[in-house]
């Protein structure tokens, strides 16, 4: 398991835009639910003092109770309190504005959870797209066979930061709804509580003649949007799968190898004999002394019968340097002796 930087660092340079996503997205989160609470707190506190100072005509140390506890249900009272009407759809429009004017506070800030549902998921998919671009750049700048780690990480680091958009618009998108709808019922619930406070009857009933126009605070249901992705995690599979079955893992120490008109590839089991440069043998990537090769061949040839031993060979070397290494791989008697070229 990878270690939270780790994992960061394996993601690729859009973990940072999505951790910071993430972040933001958090924040907004506690915030709303911190100011919910003191909602539902201060609410509680109004049902449970109001009736009492109301019915008692006390209407001065109301008005005193509600702007010490702001919430909804107290910016109603207020407002009921301080334009007293005896008529039924006055008092309702009344409470209908209030509550339209202060319910802009529940939604406060949400549209930026919004934007976080559209963003992070397209974060993800432009960290997929860097990983595969890191992926067929090691291969287009491959020579002599390229190394299953060096491509399957440009594939981890697409699939990691697409994995980590989506978690993260996820999270926030339930986050958003749960928001929203509990915006809305906290809204109604607390209209309806205040009618029941002034004796104000449903708008259903208050007149006959007049149509009380109702306003209502909603939020934009907002959308992951992954069509985009489709094609592009379709095509990543595809070029998983493709280059898997190419895929060789090599030991052998990166020489400049010489050119080729006609090649073929080696089988799967491969020995590798390096001649480096500055005249190195390495067996496997194992340094060894030139009267060592052939032993080394020999006893890896015991492990594995069928193997077939590469000549990795700089061009930079004397023929007769090619040549001794050569016939050191053939005295250890290998069924199949490969030279490894570059295409010319």
């Amino acid at each position: 398991m990878y270690s939270p930087f780790e994992f960061i660092r394996v993601g690729g340079p859009m973990m940072w835009p999505l951790l910071i996503s993430a972040i933001v997205s958090l924040a907004v989160i506690i915030d709303r639910a911190v100011f919910l609470f003191f909602e539902a707190s201060n609410n509680h506190r109004i049902v449970t003092e109001l009736p009492t100072l109301l019915l008692n005509q006390r209407n001065d140390e109301a008005l005193l109770l509600c702007s010490n506890h702001a919430s909804l249900l107290s910016s109603i009272a207020k407002g009921l309190l301080s334009k007293h009407s005896d008529d039924a759809f006055t008092r309702e429009s009344n409470l209908r504005e209030t509550s339209h004017v202060y319910s802009r506070l529940y939604v406060k800030n949400v549209y930026v959870l919004d934007t976080v549902i559209t963003v992070a998921p397209l974060l993800g998919l432009l960290g997929t797209v860097t990983g595969m671009i890191h992926s067929f750049h090691v291969v287009g700048h491959s020579t002599g066979g390229w190394q299953t780690a060096t491509v399957t990480g440009g594939i981890s680091q697409a699939l990691i930061a697409t994995a980590v958009g989506l978690g993260i618009a996820i999270v926030t998108l339930v986050a958003f709804n749960f928001l929203g709808l509990y915006t809305s019922a906290q809204i109604a619930s607390t209209e309806s509580r205040a009618r029941d406070i002034f004796a104000i009857p449903a708008p259903r009933t208050a007149t006959k003649t007049k149509r009380i126009r109702v306003v209502k605070t909603s939020l934009k249901r907002p959308r992951i949007e992954i069509i985009p992705m489709i094609d592009t995690i379709f095509f990543l599979l595809v070029f998983f799968m493709i280059s898997s079955l190419t895929m060789v893992a090599i030991p052998s120490k990166a020489v400049r190898l010489p050119t080729s008109v006609s090649g073929a590839s080696a089988g799967d089991e491969k020995i590798v004999l390096s001649l480096t440069k500055n005249g190195d043998y390495l067996v496997d990537k194992v340094p060894a002394q030139e009267s060592q090769v052939e032993l080394l061949v020999a006893a890896r040839l015991n492990n594995n019968p069928s193997g077939t031993v590469v000549i990795n060979c700089d061009k930079d070397q004397p023929v007769s340097k090619f040549l001794a290494l050569l016939s050191a791989a053939k005295a250890a008697s290998p069924k199949r002796i490969v030279i490894a070229t570059v295409p010319h």
